[in-house]
């Protein structure tokens, strides 16, 4: 009984949900930045079989208090139809299935589960706040790479193409957060599908942003080099070549 329960249940989050799946499909397809967003749900799966020698059984039973994560999630859902946030409406879908694996499922199932679960917010959009607070560090990859390029007599301003690496920086949109974001994605991933003990998990997600530095760092550098020693043009193409490799 619990396990056919759990099983409509699921099919009608779906139906419930395809509004909103829609509409991160078309994020998805339109902007480069979270294209990354068609891998998530099939490499959560993929972490979750991974992980299947420590699945610990279902309970059978009812478990009451994961209603608690329905209730956060109509909460989120609500939230997010008064402030006409799509992004909020897309930020409870783990907590749905949350709900719907601790209730249906136990909670040792939910405790098993829930880690590649939460791995579903890096196929939402991240929050404009964080580009905002990003581009307003002072020290950030490409302004140490136009230091270093300055210290080399390169001019104030040197154009990589359709963009200008001055004493700002890089505009957000060619300036790395994206990279440090799907960086720190794919360490939550790998942390996940290997066994380690919980202080080498840690230090390799913090190990995350100190190699986003320097990599992102050497990866401008090499650009501003190509920009003064061949052209913008050629600039350009390599921030978008080395984009891709990073």
């Amino acid at each position: 009984m619990v396990v056919l329960g759990g099983a409509f249940l699921a099919v009608a989050s779906v139906c419930l949900y395809w509004p909103t799946l829609n509409g991160l499909a078309r994020v998805w397809d339109q902007n480069p930045d979270f294209s990354h967003g068609w891998l998530v749900a099939p490499l959560a799966v993929f972490t979750l079989w991974v992980r299947r020698d420590r699945f610990p059984g279902l309970a059978f039973r009812f478990a009451w208090p994961g209603l608690l994560l329905f209730v956060s999630a109509v909460g989120l859902r609500y939230v997010a139809l008064v402030l006409r946030a799509p992004q909020l409406d897309a930020w409870s879908i783990p907590l749905w299935i949350g709900g719907l694996t601790w209730t249906f499922g136990g909670w040792p199932v939910f405790r098993w589960s829930f880690p590649c679960t939460a791995l579903l917010w890096f196929m939402v959009p991240y929050p404009w706040i964080l580009e905002r607070w990003y581009s307003a560090i002072p020290v950030r990859p490409s302004t140490i790479a136009y230091w270093i390029a300055q210290s080399l007599g390169a001019p104030e301003e040197i154009s990589l193409g359709p963009v200008v690496l001055g004493p700002q920086g890089l505009p957000f949109v060619c300036d790395g957060f994206g990279l440090l974001y799907g960086a720190f994605w794919f360490a939550c991933i790998y942390v996940l599908m290997v066994h380690k003990v919980w202080w080498k998990q840690v230090l390799l997600i913090g190990s995350v942003l100190p190699i986003h530095l320097i990599a992102d760092t050497t990866r401008v550098a090499i650009v501003a080099d190509v920009s003064i020693l061949s052209s913008p043009y050629a600039a350009g193409r390599a921030l978008d070549t080395t984009g891709l490799l990073y």
